[in-house]
């Protein structure tokens, strides 16, 4: 390949990762209440606002309780890149005694710390110290979500209404760093699917009215009274059409959305999230159908993008194939999952043999999807 149009290959691909991760920035950044903005407070209130960060980085809601994220968290002020207070609304008077009333206020907080990380430090501490990092790459997920019992009509939950029907999923999944999406419902939704078909998990049917809405991990839930507690049945469906399911029970409806959201949360991440071993790997990969500089960006932004990729070097591209030398950190598996939820690229079988069963090809050969 002429080293002039590679390198105009490469600026073209740079370019589309950069605009795919530009919404990740959040996982490094957390607000946490402080009594106020004195020294003490500050260096208190970063260290709970990586603690934070930590979470959603590494996928693990018990991270902290790590003997190993110590070291990390005393060193919060080296971390930090920004940070600045906000103030509280002044709480409501309390009833009793002017001391009483002191005291009170006293331990309330009265102002927010914003704090943003220095995302590459923090990843960085976190693979030396042999942590799992769950980057900024992350599957949106598409959510179908069926509400019975909760006091109005059962219901399925779209992008509009969530925020006043479901608060907790979206706090939930913004505490995890968990990209999460519902349906429009509109026409053209309601002509496919109804509260029915999400309430019943039919898999074929809401994979068919997720279609509409790209590369997404696609989710469903049933969440609703069952002998006094709340239950959620959650399922999700893989590229290959399987479902993976499991069951929150809980005393309120916010818990059992909360719990059925951390699942999905520590599931994803088990997947996802790199241990780094000190040591890379290296895997050639080839792609068909690569046809044009677009499809070339969209390949090498890809594999660029993956947590645990680490460099991506282009060897070959001839007749609508790419071959690619990729280093990576983790188990192979790993890989082959993250490079299987982007739904980008999808896995060629060399064909089929005399008894009519496929043959699996090249494992690290795939076709660009459109």
């Amino acid at each position: 390949m002429h080293a002039a149009f590679a390198a105009r290959l490469l600026s073209f691909s740079l370019l589309l990762l950069s605009a795919q991760l530009a919404a990740a920035d959040d996982l490094y950044t957390a607000t946490v209440p402080v009594l106020d903005n004195s020294s003490e407070q500050r260096a208190s209130g970063l260290r709970q606002a990586l603690a934070e960060v930590l979470v959603r980085v590494t996928g693990d809601r018990e991270i902290n309780t790590w003997g190993d994220t110590e070291a990390l968290l005393a060193r919060a002020d080296a971390l930090v890149q920004s940070y600045g207070f906000e103030p509280l609304p002044l709480p409501a008077p309390v009833a009793g005694s002017a001391e009483q009333t002191e005291t009170a206020e006293a331990a309330q907080p009265t102002m927010l710390l914003r704090a943003a990380f220095d995302g590459r430090a923090v990843e960085r501490e976190l693979r030396q110290a042999g942590l799992p990092v769950w980057g900024a790459r992350r599957p949106q997920h598409l959510l179908w979500l069926a509400l019975r019992d909760d006091g109005r009509e059962r219901s399925l939950i779209d992008q509009e209404s969530a925020d006043q029907r479901v608060p907790a999923v979206l706090a939930t999944a913004r505490q995890r760093g968990l990209p999460v999406s519902f349906p429009l419902l509109d026409l053209q939704d309601r002509q496919s699917i109804d509260f029915a078909d999400v309430w019943g998990g039919f898999a074929g049917r809401i994979a068919a009215a997720s279609e509409r809405y790209g590369n997404s991990q696609i989710v469903s839930g049933a969440v609703g009274r069952e002998g006094g507690l709340w239950v959620g049945r959650f399922s999700m469906l893989d590229a290959s059409g399987a479902t993976e399911s499991w069951i929150s029970t809980e005393q309120s409806l916010e818990a059992a959305l909360v719990a059925g959201i951390h699942t999905l949360a520590d599931r994803q991440a088990g997947r996802l999230a790199v241990r780094s071993s000190g040591f890379s790997q290296s895997v050639t990969v080839k792609v068909a159908e690569v046809n044009n500089l677009y499809d070339y960006g969209r390949v090498l932004g890809f594999l660029e993008g993956l947590n645990a990729v680490r460099a991506v070097q282009l060897t070959e591209l001839r007749d609508g194939q790419l071959q690619l030398r990729l280093r990576f950190d983790g188990e192979p598996d790993t890989l082959e999952r993250a490079i299987a939820i982007g739904r980008i690229l999808t896995p060629v079988n060399a064909g089929y043999d005399s008894y009519g069963q496929p043959v699996v090809g090249e494992r690290y050969y795939y076709r660009l999807e459109r």
